[in-house]
């Protein structure tokens, strides 16, 4: 069992900034983010970990089917239609493969993930420094 109180940030890697995310275009400035596999990783069907990222806006596609929820912070989220939702700690909330979301990080938010790719697609893979 693997459990995600928000406590266990210390051994977070850097994943470098948005921009350097193929999937990822940075709008408002290009925030730094960080983040932990704790089964799979980037080369398989399924991951599930943690994810940290520094305000600023981005839009981002979906690599694969993930879901997730909130342990810090507070992000806006609008969709290709336009509907914004906005999500704080404790929240949870899911994105389908091919989704494209506006992120708008208004705090520091810290996640916890769990995401499925069926064609283990490597768009989401982080380049790491």
């Amino acid at each position: 069992m693997i459990g995600y109180d928000g406590s266990n940030r210390a051994d977070l890697e850097p994943w470098g900034t948005i921009a350097d995310l193929p999937n990822a275009k940075a709008l408002d400035g290009n925030p730094a983010h960080s983040g932990r596999c704790d089964v799979g990783d980037f080369e398989t069907r399924q991951m599930v970990g943690e994810w940290v990222c520094a305000p600023g806006k981005f839009e981002y596609t979906y690599a694969g089917d993930e879901f997730c929820t909130l342990l810090s912070g507070r992000v806006r989220l609008t969709n290709e239609s336009g509907v914004t939702r906005e999500f704080t700690a404790g929240d949870s909330f899911f994105a389908m493969r091919g989704e494209v979301l506006i992120w708008e990080v208004v705090e520091e938010v810290h996640k916890v993930f769990f995401e499925y790719n069926a064609d283990n697609a490597q768009a989401a893979t982080p380049v790491t420094t």
